[in-house]
């Protein structure tokens, strides 16, 4: 449900469900999470492009799998375990990156702060405005 390619660099992802207009099932959810990983860890790649093939990007999640999941074939298991035993395992998988999910955002707010204004930035904020392509030839 996944293909990817690479062309030097770039690392291309598409969503291969043309059918439901690539509709994200938990089979692409799995797919798409290991292909970033595999992204993050290939020393290659530089830019990852997500893409859907067909005439769709992704028509968001995947509802006539949402309803077999509402109608019990999957959310029921979870429901019949006891409530203490969620939270505990919530707080397991949670608590230990918890910091490092707010240590990545403030790192993120920072390299904003830093780029916000800079020529890349204007040349990639007027191309899209005035619907271009950016140019960013002669700019660091």
């Amino acid at each position: 449900m996944i293909e990817i390619t690479d062309h030097g660099r770039l690392r291309t992802v598409t969503l291969m469900r043309p059918e439901a207009k690539n509709a994200m099932n938990a089979a692409m959810w799995d797919g798409l999470a290991e292909a970033l990983n595999d992204a993050e860890q290939a020393a290659g790649v530089a830019v990852v492009v997500i893409t859907g093939s067909g005439d769709s990007f992704s028509a968001g999640q995947d509802i006539i799998e949402m309803g077999r999941m509402a109608m019990g074939e999957r959310i029921e298991v979870l429901a019949s375990k006891p409530i203490g035993s969620l939270m505990a395992s919530k707080r397991t998988i949670v608590d230990p990156i918890r910091a490092a999910l707010h240590e990545a955002h403030a790192r993120e707010n920072g390299e904003f702060a830093v780029l916000m204004g800079s020529p890349a930035n204007i040349e990639a904020m007027t191309a899209f405005a005035e619907k271009r392509p950016p140019n960013f030839d002669g700019i660091d």
